[in-house]
């Protein structure tokens, strides 16, 4: 268990992420490469990089030790990416830390010094902290909290990299250094790593430059200057009514949420009126921050950030440097739920559970997700399932082990939390059954539950909001000549439209791919079935047939 309301020290596993700037989502830089264990694009990539270093500084190290020092990193990274394979034994350490929660520096260190006993040196974690919060002015001391997500990984990791040569781990540290800064070095640079990125498929050939650019400003690194274009965006293209309505929009998702949850017999009553609680807890920002509505209040947020307009490394440096010192400066102080931790210039909505907040940035909102216009019940279908889908995410498989503070708490009776897990692997053993890509390959229904959870719930809810708003609409100004235009038929339709997409076939993040995100939850809908009039199509099987949306009604997965 650990207080949320508190920052703390995160200790995690690093995914080993691609510099951010390219990509919609981050790649993880040895993705699809753990059955070879040998990446030779990396390696190849790394070995160019490392060369132009070298002739640089006019090195004596010849092109076969770079190679062999490239392959030697690349091992050591797929260890770390897929570190599965460690197996140091048991934790014999006589100090307690957690396996995963809140523990305080000093106990870590005590912990880490018994548990490399066996070598010669250790880990100094006050130091390394110390020198990592120094800009910050953040004082970090023995009583510091520190939350380990993993312990028995990180004690694997711990010896793994004790046992590893301190040469080998200089060298992975800086090339984890070169990975993200070469692109920003030359223009030589540049093209190599541009290289790499389209042999790899993380972009399409002949990516243009002004693209690259253009991400630097969305969200690089994170935030970035983003907030500086969104308070222009959001004066000049969002109007204040256009945010009120998602906000109106917000509300009766979060009605219909309560509802279905309200009306759910396998819930004891503690856990459900818990559920409702902690529901009406959750924090809903749209659009932008509302602390950066004016051009002085950005002004006063970037003031300490230096740009100069012939010095582009410098500058990326500096903006790293500059968002890093943000985010540190926030330890030691009680959380501010209303700051904005991503740009709101990714069109992403996302619910976090440590704040249990929801944001929903004004790239949103626009078409096609939101036309903003009171009248279009298309809103619900497309935005409002995104809305319902973040909102169900706060009792999704993991969403639902927090409580309404975002702290690591039981709040679930037995017996309905026995209930749960039932319902649930339902949803796993249906996405276990769609295959994914041209690879014939499944899907992991257990790897992308929680996605899939919040994508049924959260149509289920759309639809109920939908559904209130129509008839009472109707019912007050008898547009019965549109009824037309308002049936669950365009409903479905328009929630499909969301999810076209072209592109790789083969998926590996924790959502189903596109089709099956509109398939997986219409399956589970007993009103799709009534209006499509699908009753009478017999679905052979998921796998082998994919156009049947009728199942037998043991096998439909509802959870609310």
């Amino acid at each position: 268990m650990w207080n949320a309301t508190k920052t703390s020290i995160y200790i995690e596993h690093d995914d080993l992420t691609l510099p951010t700037a390219l990509l919609r989502q981050p790649v993880r830089i040895l993705d699809n490469d753990f059955s070879s264990r040998t990446d030779s694009t990396f390696i190849e990539y790394l070995s160019k990089i490392m060369i132009i270093l070298r002739d640089f500084t006019e090195s004596d190290i010849s092109d076969y030790e770079i190679s062999a020092k490239a392959r030697s990193i690349n091992e050591f990274m797929n260890v770390l990416a897929d570190p599965k394979e460690l197996n140091y034994g048991r934790d014999t350490a006589k100090t307690n830390i957690p396996n995963v929660g809140s523990t305080t520096l000093a106990k870590l260190q005590a912990w880490t010094d018994e548990v490399l006993d066996q070598f010669t040196d250790t880990i100094n974690w006050r130091t390394y902290l110390q020198i990592a919060f120094k800009k910050s002015r953040v004082k970090v001391n023995n009583d510091t909290q520190i939350f380990i997500t993993n312990r028995s990984l990180l004690r694997n990791l711990l010896i793994y990299a004790h046992e590893t040569g301190k040469e080998l781990l200089n060298d992975f540290v800086y090339s984890r250094m070169v990975t993200f800064m070469a692109p920003e070095l030359s223009s030589e640079m540049y093209n190599i790593s541009m290289d790499f990125y389209i042999n790899r498929g993380y972009v399409p050939p002949g990516y243009p430059t002004w693209k690259y650019c253009l991400h630097k400003v969305l969200d690089f690194p994170k935030i970035g200057l983003s907030f500086t274009v969104a308070q222009k965006y959001r004066e000049k293209y969002v109007s204040e009514e256009r945010i009120k309505r998602a906000q109106e929009m917000m509300e009766k998702l979060r009605d219909a949420l309560e509802e279905l949850i309200d009306e759910a017999e396998w819930m004891d009553d503690f856990t459900k009126n818990y559920a409702i609680y902690k529901l009406n807890s959750i924090l809903i920002l749209t659009g932008s921050p509302d602390y950066l509505k004016t051009e002085s209040q950005v002004d006063q947020y970037y003031r300490k950030l230096k740009i100069y307009r012939y010095d582009h490394f410098g500058n990326m440096n500096r903006l790293r440097s500059f968002s890093q010192w943000k985010n540190f400066a926030e330890l030691r102080t009680y959380r501010n739920r209303n700051s904005w931790t991503q740009s709101p210039l990714i069109v992403n909505a996302y619910y976090n559970g440590i704040n249990n907040r929801i944001l929903f940035p004004i790239s949103t909102m626009a078409e096609p997700f939101f036309s903003g216009n009171s009248g279009s019940f298309f809103d619900y279908a497309r935005i409002g399932s995104v809305m319902a889908h973040e909102l169900t995410h706060a009792f999704d498989s993991q969403g639902r082990l927090l409580d309404a503070e975002g702290s690591l708490k039981g709040w679930w009776s037995q017996s309905t939390e026995q209930v749960y897990a039932t319902k649930i692997k339902c949803f796993i053993k249906q996405y276990n059954q769609y295959i994914s890509g041209d690879s014939k390959a499944t899907i992991d229904g257990k790897y992308t539950l929680s996605e899939n959870i919040a994508d049924n719930v959260g149509l289920r809810a759309a639809f109920r909001a939908f559904t209130k708003e129509r008839n009472k609409l109707l019912a007050l100004y008898h547009w019965s000549r549109f009824n037309n235009f308002m049936s669950d038929k365009y409903f479905y339709l328009a929630f499909a439209s969301i999810w076209c997409h072209t592109g790789a076939t083969e998926h590996s993040d924790k959502h189903a791919p596109h089709k099956y995100r509109i398939l997986g939850p219409i399956q589970n809908m007993e009103n799709f079935a009534k209006t499509w009039q699908c009753y009478e199509m017999i679905s052979r099987s998921r796998t082998n047939a994919m156009n049947s949306w009728e199942r037998a009604d043991k096998d439909i997965c509802i959870l609310w």
